[in-house]
């Protein structure tokens, strides 16, 4: 996989992971079961694509790779507060 791709890759499963981490957090802080049950699942299923690119995939673990995970960190979380203020309604 060439680097760019590599980046892209990781920066969106990141973004989806911690997206999906936020919204299932703010949907059990409100004890919605619906949500909670979807979010969790999508994250669990998420999951295991990332480790398994993590683990078979020796160029993830560089510094690009970290700056792809820093950068999909920080936009699905605030991605996932927004969202989540427009799905859960508060």
């Amino acid at each position: 996989m060439t680097k760019p791709k590599l980046f892209a890759v990781l920066a969106s499963l990141e973004f989806i992971s911690t997206l999906l981490i936020v919204a299932s957090t703010r949907a059990y802080v409100q004890a919605n079961y619906g949500w909670t049950l979807a979010t969790e699942f999508l994250w669990l299923s998420q999951w295991f694509v990332m480790q398994k690119l993590m683990i078979e995939n020796n160029e993830s673990r560089t510094w690009l790779g970290y700056c792809a995970l820093m950068l999909g960190t920080c936009t699905g979380a605030l991605s996932g507060i927004w969202i989540t203020k427009i799905l859960y309604g508060h």
